[in-house]
């Protein structure tokens, strides 16, 4: 039974969080770590990224936990060998492959491809208030070939989900 007096609290969950991708593609040197950035906002609820300056970063605006997701669609090499694909996300690493903190990432040893591989990396952190996070890629092809951040499953996000 609920009393008719009772009063009744009711809350809006309001999304926090950005999106980003990038309309070029990005050249990845072979055994190089790259730092993917975007020109592109999809939705962009708090100042989390800028478009003018430090465009791989995405920032806390508060402190939180922030499930934080990268994708790369790793283009097709032109000789086809097996190789390594890796993405990583790093705390606050300016920009530096090897800098700041890693957080998460994922590998995968690739059998000889005739397409493009599309590799996804996430995970769940706490951030403090003005940390940020960079997407990296790197592979090891023995040639150059394009990340493909211009297609459709390359984005870089990243969502508050609480204190």
């Amino acid at each position: 039974n609920i009393d008719a007096a009772a009063a009744i609290a009711t809350s809006k969950i309001t999304f926090d969080g950005v999106r980003v991708t990038n309309t070029a593609d990005i050249s990845l040197l072979t055994a190089t770590v790259t730092l993917m950035t975007w020109d592109t906002e999809t939705f962009d609820t708090n100042a989390y990224h800028s478009t003018a300056s430090n465009t791989g970063r995405l920032i806390a605006p508060t402190t939180g936990k922030y499930l934080i997701e990268g994708s790369v669609d790793f283009g097709q090499e032109a000789t086809p060998i097996d190789n390594i694909r890796i993405l990583h996300i790093r705390l606050n690493a300016a920009g530096s492959g090897a800098g700041g903190t890693l957080i998460a990432r994922i590998r995968s040893d690739v059998p000889t491809l005739t397409g493009a591989f599309n590799l996804n990396v996430s995970t769940v952190h706490l951030l403090t208030a003005a940390d940020y996070v960079e997407l990296f890629a790197y592979q090891d092809s023995g040639e150059t070939f394009n990340a493909n951040l211009s297609n459709v499953p390359s984005h870089f996000s990243m969502t508050r989900l609480g204190a």
